[in-house]
């Protein structure tokens, strides 16, 4: 989303899908849309999936659209990743976690429109298995 700012036809931008993400043996949530692998797909229907159906093949072809640069000055922006740390990890603590709907619901990141984007898109999840008490 930060991206798209400074991009603004970013969205519309499409991706090929090379190949079907693998799992590497982790249990994983099984999204209902299958992307086609060598089928073009825009950015915005990238994130939607990604964001709506927890697609780890739309994740992975997002990841390879957007600058390493750019990914890790994200996360050094929001404390995920610590300023001299070079790799991005898989995952975040709850604090982390928490700290994203925070900034999504302030617009403190991103500006009020894409904040807004990005709140619709996780209210269309339909996936019941996140934090557990």
């Amino acid at each position: 989303m930060k991206w798209s700012e400074e991009e603004p036809d970013l969205l519309n931008q499409t991706i090929k899908i090379e190949k079907i993400a693998d799992s590497d043996g982790e249990k994983v949530f099984i999204p209902r849309n299958k992307l086609k692998v060598g089928q073009m797909y825009s950015v915005r229907d990238l994130l939607e999936e990604m964001m709506v159906n927890s697609n780890i093949t739309a994740t992975e072809a997002l990841f390879k659209k957007i600058p390493y640069s750019f990914l890790t000055k994200v996360d050094t922006d929001l404390g995920v990743l610590l300023p001299g740390e070079e790799e991005i990890r898989a995952s975040i603590s709850l604090k982390e976690y928490s700290s994203f709907f925070r900034i999504l619901y302030t617009a403190s990141y991103l500006s009020p429109s894409s904040s807004q984007y990005a709140l619709s898109l996780l209210t269309k999840t339909d996936f019941s298995d996140g934090i557990r008490k």
